[in-house]
């Protein structure tokens, strides 16, 4: 997918990566000039030679890499490929009251969590073994103390409430807003650190429009069930302004609200909000006056510790100036309420039970159907992983990276990346200027898997076991002024923003990388001791997913220094547009179980890197010595473990709100759609299962999409 990582304080506080893992000089060439492939001979002996007395380690999944319990053989692999690999599991399989999706991500989730539970129990019981042992034990137990967290209750927040208490002027309030990145009051104004487009490498302070609880879409549609949810969120809201000792709580509640549909009614649609082409509006401090003239940013820049910067990043532009007049229309005494209400709903799970539990039965039990919190170990485990995940990464990967498992990675996708490469140089549909272009792009990819090549110091806080709140200030500014500190100098082609033990990849085309850290080279995504197959048809697809987004319609719009340039030629756009076309009305008629069809258009981009992925590991995993052999194990052949393996790692499970949500603005499909909308593009697929012209997922060649096919009748030829 795409995930510009966010500049938040897991991705930076505490890592700088000084120079890249080095490889082997002749495997360097290797990746980036000829086809040549890694065989699963060498990969064994490898493998073999890493292992404890030279025995070679099982998979995680016996036999070879699939969980075959999963499966539903009652079902026609071509009717529904989907339940024919993880049908069983999605019959029996229940959620846990905490949860709201299950699947192999969940799975990987509480992998991660466990493993950095055990760490942080390291320093728990060695908080002086190590300045980070030292800040991860008394952070983690401040959290786990309970009891004096229930003692100190509201009163955790007298000092900011204080502050909004005090202010009698919108002077002082737009003071009060402009210190929230590191204040951790609220804003109406919603600031961040994100990348410049426009300027490839260089991060800038971020402003756009905010302040609302809930959905743009609930305050304004009108819709009976938007009517249900104001009027449970008003209750919230009267609710808190009582906690909070606010007069006339259910005047105060209805002002709040309107206040908020009109800060909704000054924001851009969703759509319009994930159109990187609108918001990339990178402004200089003199054209960002000029867009508001009667309001002086200067000041508020002072406040939020960004002074110096020259450039700011306005995702919503022609909606800055209406926001600054509705603050300035709206009365400083109902902005107090405003701030109050918030204040208190943005920290409530770190203030007592009273209050976290208000919060999660509004946001957790009637908007999205839960009803248990979950232990607050796996909540104390999250939060401190948040603020120390680069320094416990290092541990992570330490205790359970190998090296050889990054070697094999890097490998592999080494291999995909040529298919690529092969693919464009040889595109039946691509002009030979977009070719040049993306092969320069291609060429220039900075592939980051596994871990940082370095780890930063890290800085020691003077944590109190009793004072959580204090403890949780003190990080959020220390994180804040680390990003600030960012804005000033361009970020170096090294640096992760990701920590290694975060489960999925991430493609960054404005930077022109791909990352994919140890936490994603994990079972069913990548074993190490599983069947190649296995292997390609799951993290090789990833990967290959990854990839084609940095040529898509999204990718194609930065160029391979990153910059914001759409380099395709207008004939080679319409060309993949039709393609495009074609997938978004295919998915559109997937019906969902909630009355509805699938919103093809909003999921269109990763569906359609989707199909590519699998495609391009295909034939990679085909060019190996266990592709070429196609060897049958427990009575599977080679292409159906490539197909099943990419099937087992989208099985999962969601509750209706979390998928109908997915369902409608996307940007992922729900797992169902991306293993039956995707296999059926491809053609091994057919003759791998004896899927015919009689089974519910099947496509006549014509229908079939290859976006970067290197023969324009390749689906005729391989279906004959």
């Amino acid at each position: 997918m795409y995930q510009y990582p966010k500049l938040d304080p897991i991705s930076i506080n505490f890592l700088i990566r000084a120079e890249a893992i080095q490889k082997d000089a002749g495997m360097q060439r290797m990746n980036k000039h000829q086809a040549s492939f890694m065989t699963a001979t060498s990969l064994a002996v490898m493998l073999a030679a890493c292992g404890s007395d030279n025995i070679e380690p099982e998979p995680r999944f016996e036999p070879f890499g699939i969980d075959l319990s999963k499966m539903d053989s009652s079902v026609d692999p071509g009717d529904d490929f989907f339940r024919y690999v993880g049908g069983n599991w999605y019959k029996t399989h229940q959620f846990p009251a905490d949860s709201s999706y299950e699947g192999t991500r969940s799975d990987l989730t509480r992998l991660r969590v466990s493993r950095i539970a055990e760490l942080i129990g390291d320093a728990t019981a060695n908080p002086d073994q190590s300045i980070l042992f030292s800040n991860v034990g008394r952070f983690y137990n401040s959290y786990m103390n309970s009891a004096a967290i229930n003692e100190i209750g509201l009163s955790a927040l007298t000092k900011q409430l204080a502050e909004i208490n005090t202010i009698t002027s919108h002077e002082e309030l737009m003071a009060l807003f402009a210190s929230a990145p590191w204040s951790g009051q609220p804003s109406p104004i919603k600031a961040s650190v994100f990348y410049d487009f426009h300027h490839p490498g260089w991060l800038r302070y971020t402003l756009e429009p905010g302040g609302i609880a809930l959905s743009r879409k609930t305050y304004l549609d009108g819709t009976e069930k938007s009517s249900e949810t104001l009027e449970n969120y008003r209750s919230y809201l009267i609710d808190v302004l009582e906690l909070s000792g606010t007069p006339s709580a259910a005047t105060s509640a209805n002002e709040i609200l309107n206040l908020e549909q009109q800060l909704a009614g000054v924001q851009w649609p969703r759509v319009d909000t994930r159109n990187f082409l609108k918001t990339a509006n990178s402004l200089s401090l003199e054209e960002l006056q000029l867009l508001t003239p009667d309001f002086d940013w200067k000041p508020y820049l002072d406040v939020a510790g960004v002074s110096g910067i020259t450039k700011v990043l306005v995702k919503q532009p022609d909606m800055m100036q209406p926001l600054l007049t509705l603050i300035g229309n709206t009365p400083v005494e109902v902005w107090k309420k405003w701030a109050k209400v918030h204040l208190i709903t943005q920290n409530a799970q770190y203030l007592s039970d009273e209050i976290a539990d208000l919060k999660f039965d509004f946001f957790s039990r009637k908007l999205s159907g839960l009803t248990d919190k979950g232990q607050r170990s796996v909540s104390a485990t999250k939060l401190t992983e948040r603020y120390f995940g680069m320094a416990l990464g290092q541990l992570y990967v330490e205790r359970w990276f190998p090296e050889r498992n990054k070697q094999m990675a890097d490998e592999m996708f080494g291999n995909i990346k040529t298919v690529m490469r092969e693919r464009i140089v040889n595109s039946s549909w691509m002009s030979d200027y977009t070719k040049s272009e993306a092969i320069k792009k291609i060429d220039t990819l900075n592939l980051k898997v596994g871990y940082p090549g370095s780890w930063d110091t890290v800085e020691a806080f003077d944590f109190s076991e009793d004072q959580f709140f204090e403890n949780l200030a003190l990080v959020r500014k220390t994180a804040w002024m680390k990003r600030a500190a960012m804005l000033h100098s361009r970020l170096p082609n090294d640096r992760w923003m990701t920590t290694p033990q975060t489960s999925g990849g991430a493609t960054n085309p404005s930077l022109n990388e791909i990352t994919m850290p140890a936490g994603a080279l994990e079972p069913p995504f990548f074993d190490p001791a599983a069947d190649p197959a296995v292997n390609y048809g799951a993290i090789g697809a990833i990967f290959g997913h990854e990839l084609s987004h940095l040529f898509d319609q999204i990718g194609r719009q930065m160029d391979a220094t990153g910059k914001l340039r759409d380099w395709w030629d207008k004939g080679d756009a319409a060309e993949f547009q039709v393609m495009a076309d074609k997938i978004i009305e295919q998915y559109n008629q997937f019906d969902t179980p909630y009355g509805s069809k699938l919103n093809g258009r909003a999921t269109a981009n990763e569906n359609i890197a989707d199909i590519s992925g699998i495609s391009l590991a295909y034939e990679a995993w085909k060019r190996t010595a266990s592709g070429k052999k196609n060897e049958t194990l427990n009575g599977y052949s080679g292409d159906q473990r490539f197909f099943m393996s990419w099937a087992q790692m989208r099985t999962e499970k969601m509750r209706e709100a979390l998928f109908v949500r997915q369902a409608t603005y996307g940007p992922h499909a729900p797992g169902i759609y991306r293993v039956n909308g995707v296999v059926r593009h491809h053609p091994a697929w057919y003759q791998a299962f004896g899927v015919t012209e009689s089974n519910a997922l099947y496509f006549p060649p014509a229908q079939r999409v290859n976006f970067w096919n290197t023969r324009g009748n390749e689906n005729e030829e391989i279906d004959k």
